[in-house]
């Protein structure tokens, strides 16, 4: 939808640093600094594989934090707290943005669907959520080096159905304890699908954000990047009675440990289609 690229510009146009999930160029997952306008494009999309952490990487936050810069960190909300816990007080230079998160899978499993694909040196884009066919049917592309693109819809691509049918999930994302109603961070975001049911004017097939609030801080530069977006206030239980992700962990899949055993000793086909 759009609003975390308007809070990440705002700190940014201040001379500030903004953490979230980047892809390296080995097509793993880590959280990374920026400070221009140009690297936001790095943060933004949904990326469906659990984030590394380089060592050291929340005492950089922490000593930025220190010398008066500007800090937007964001990420999942166990990401979210595990920094606020470090930081062990608060901070008016931090801005905390979680997500509301489904489940995060492994690494591992991706580098096996990418087995199906000549493996990651044979791979050029990935994009887990790609807009191609519009926001309310997002598929997943899978550009390779020699040109071929492949669009897969969630109903076929198995990487994608693995996730959503929690096979390939942290089995603490079971039992999560940072699935609340309201939260450390000083605002959430996800995904606003059902837009119609609250501000039609924005229903155009492109993307919109839900956006929930939890602290003065976060209401403040919220306040701060208005002019930048279209918005409308609505109450929180009717923006998360469509939104059960939010509040609930889930569901075990009872075939998480075959899979797991599975993925060693079958090639990549045989195991995605012995299981999707």
């Amino acid at each position: 939808g759009g609003f975390f690229s308007i809070i990440a510009s705002y700190v940014i146009e201040n001379k500030g640093k903004v953490y979230g999930a980047a892809f390296n160029k080995y097509f793993q997952v880590e959280h990374i600094g920026i400070s221009s306008i140009a690297e936001i494009k790095r943060l933004q999309k949904s990326k469906y594989i659990q984030s590394k952490k380089k060592v050291g990487l929340f005492l950089e936050i922490k000593e930025e934090l220190d010398r008066g810069i500007l800090v937007c960190f964001s990420g999942t909300p166990c990401e979210v707290e595990g920094l606020l816990c470090f930081l062990g007080k608060k901070y008016d230079n931090l801005i905390t943005i979680d997500i509301a998160c489904h489940s995060v899978p492994s690494q591992k499993v991706f580098n096996k669907y990418m087995e199906r694909y000549g493996g990651i040196e044979n791979i050029e884009v990935v994009d887990f959520r790609n807009k191609r066919y519009g926001y309310d049917y997002s598929n997943m592309l899978i550009e390779l080096k020699d040109g071929n693109k492949i669009y897969d819809g969630p109903e076929i691509n198995q990487y994608m159905r693995a996730f959503l049918d929690n096979i390939s999930v942290r089995p603490s994302c079971y039992k999560c304890n940072f699935k609340k109603k309201y939260r450390e961070p000083d605002i959430s975001i996800w995904d606003c699908y059902d837009v119609w049911n609250y501000f039609k004017e924005c229903n155009n097939n492109k993307g919109a954000n839900k956006v929930l609030i939890h602290s003065n801080k976060g209401m403040e530069v919220f306040t701060l990047c208005t002019k930048y977006m279209k918005y409308k206030e609505v109450e929180v239980d009717k923006l998360l009675l469509t939104s059960k992700e939010f509040t609930r962990s889930c569901a075990t899949n009872q075939r998480r440990s075959n899979f797991f055993m599975d993925i060693d000793r079958l090639e990549a086909n045989e195991f995605f289609n012995k299981y999707y």
